[in-house]
């Protein structure tokens, strides 16, 4: 599951052309670690915060994050 959410950051930071390093800049995670999530190489927890100021860059909601849908 963890490879499909890094798959899933990829294509949905490069559909609306945000650079890695904006990404990182504004979540506080680093752009190794973000790059490594994104190719697969590495398994992370992230707390909701984190996950909420992806969402936020991103500009699109949490659930597409994390593909679940919060009721």
């Amino acid at each position: 599951m963890q490879g499909d959410f890094g798959e899933r950051l990829k294509q949905i930071r490069n559909e609306k052309e945000i650079p890695i390093e904006r990404l990182a800049n504004e979540t506080g995670v680093s752009v190794q670690v973000l790059n490594a999530i994104e190719e697969g190489q590495k398994k992370q927890r992230f707390s909701f915060p984190i996950l909420q100021r992806i969402a936020n860059v991103l500009e699109i909601d949490i659930e597409d994050v994390i593909e679940v849908k919060i009721l």
